[in-house]
């Protein structure tokens, strides 16, 4: 007796076999993988009576450097997937999803038949969750599960707040500050800077402090001088924007002023003397 061999069941086979189901079935097994849900990093998309898969990349990478617009900071990156390998019916475009933990805001956008995707106008260090569908005539297949991924840390966007600073003593002043707002941090701030100048000085001789704490003592200042100020604030991207310089002034020698206010005192004396004696 001869055995069936077993063989791969080829296209032309199964279509003759579709065609001869009647049409009600035939809706039926595609509206079901249609609505088939993703497994694992594969989205299952069926049209007619072919099951394909579309596949994303495990991780997602920034591809483009960081770039300006309208004075925020904004940053992209690639999304890259596969197409389905075959397919009765053409892929007439694909929908893409994301959302993001900053804004709280769902986003779509329809992009053309292709295998990547730039997507722009992002926030820097912000965590972002994207998935796509691709859709034929008949209309969009199941979605891929949704794919975190967090955009790169970039410079603070702005300088420290409330700094201020206050003469001590005549050779030193005590400064102090807040942290950038947290929505324009741009990733974790790692270290500040500190500037100081004479009044009358060029700010390229100013001496530069760096330090990971929100408060210094300046010291071995110039009695009675003025000084200029400001901070900066920096991520591992590199330097923010300075705050605004303030200006303050050391104390007077203390010696001098007790001097001072004992020949004072002396020559009051002195005269009140003369007079009661007159």
């Amino acid at each position: 007796m001869n055995h069936p061999t077993n063989q791969p069941t080829n296209q032309s086979t199964i279509e003759p076999a579709m065609m001869t189901l009647p049409m009600w079935i035939i809706l039926i097994i595609l509206m079901m993988a249609l609505m088939t849900p993703p497994t694992n990093k594969l989205i299952t998309f069926t049209n007619t009576n072919i099951d394909n898969a579309i596949k994303t990349t495990k991780t997602i990478t920034t591809t483009t450097p960081y770039k300006q617009q309208i004075g925020d900071i904004w940053i992209c990156f690639t999304l890259q997937w596969s197409k389905p390998t075959h397919s009765s019916e053409n892929i007439v475009h694909y929908e893409l999803y994301w959302n993001d933990t900053y804004a709280n805001q769902d986003h779509h956008k329809r992009i053309s038949n292709t295998e990547s995707y730039t997507l722009d106008g992002l926030y820097p260090d912000t965590l972002y969750y994207i998935w796509l569908a691709a859709r034929s005539q008949r209309g969009e297949g199941a979605t891929t599960p949704p794919i975190p991924v967090r955009t790169k840390q970039y410079v603070p966007g702005a300088p420290p707040r409330n700094i201020t600073a206050m003469a001590t003593s005549p050779t030193t002043i005590s400064v102090s500050w807040l942290p950038p707002p947290v929505e324009r941090a741009n990733g974790r701030i790692i270290y500040y800077k500190v500037f100081f100048v004479e009044v009358g000085r060029a700010d390229s001789e100013a001496t530069i402090m760096t330090l990971n704490k929100t408060h210094i003592v300046l010291d071995e200042l110039k009695r009675w001088t003025e000084y200029k100020i400001w901070t900066l604030a920096g991520t591992s991207v590199g330097d923010g924007p300075r705050s605004h310089p303030i200006i303050v002034r050391t104390h007077e020698d203390a010696k001098k002023n007790t001097l001072t206010n004992f020949s004072l005192q002396l020559n009051f004396y002195r005269h009140f003397s003369v007079s009661m004696a007159r």
